[in-house]
């Protein structure tokens, strides 16, 4: 399902807005700031995504057993260690589960970053592909926000806010995934009348 990566739908308190966890992601501990090296209050944390392939469910039973990736810290290239983590809800299916999120700290720059799987949206309780689907729906033209709202077992006003999200940012959406279409070789998107279709189409060819 396309929409794999729509992080700029997590805004803080709006509908969806994921806040069971007591840290959000890509924040540095309370503990670890107090004593971090001179100069590194210049560099920020970030979640750092990676394409895990496991589904939710399978994510979810194996724990702190999935094999997680130890990329190179994404603020000074440095060598990355694991460093505790932290659990927070993601809801697929109608069903919250609870996952656990690991932390690796660079010790070069003393950050920590955590890694999210791919199928997690920073600051979002629903997972992305729910998001993706519910927008590409209604943005698409295929039916209405209640009823996608419904088939996704969200509450009909986290989906509104959603669409609505979509529907302001629709027409650079389309534009630029548009043109990386055709900067990958694939079909060339025109523009279409309508802004939100205009951008699903987009972001399917990309």
């Amino acid at each position: 399902m396309f929409f794999g990566d729509v992080g700029w739908l997590g805004v803080a308190g709006g509908p969806g807005f994921e806040s069971s966890p007591p840290e959000r992601e890509g924040s540095l501990l309370a503990s670890f700031c107090a004593d971090r090296e001179k100069g590194s209050e210049a560099v920020s944390p970030v979640a750092i995504v990676w394409p895990c392939p496991l589904p939710a469910g399978a994510y979810v039973a194996a724990g702190r057993q999935v094999e997680f990736p130890r990329p190179d810290c994404p603020s000074c290239a440095g060598p990355l260690v694991f460093w505790s983590g932290y659990r927070r809800f993601v809801r697929v299916a109608g069903r919250c589960r609870k996952i656990f999120v690991p932390r690796v700290r660079c010790g070069r720059c003393r950050v920590s970053h955590a890694l999210l799987p791919a199928f997690v949206l920073v600051w979002r309780l629903d997972a992305a592909e729910v998001v993706g689907a519910v927008i590409g729906e209604v943005a698409g033209g295929a039916g209405g926000v209640r009823p996608a709202a419904a088939r996704a077992g969200v509450p009909y006003t986290t989906a509104r806010g959603w669409v609505r999200r979509f529907r302001v940012r629709a027409r650079d959406l389309g534009v630029a995934f548009a043109a990386l279409a055709a900067e990958l070789g694939g079909e060339v998107i025109r523009p279409a009348a309508v802004a939100g279709r205009f951008a699903v189409t987009a972001i399917g060819a990309a």
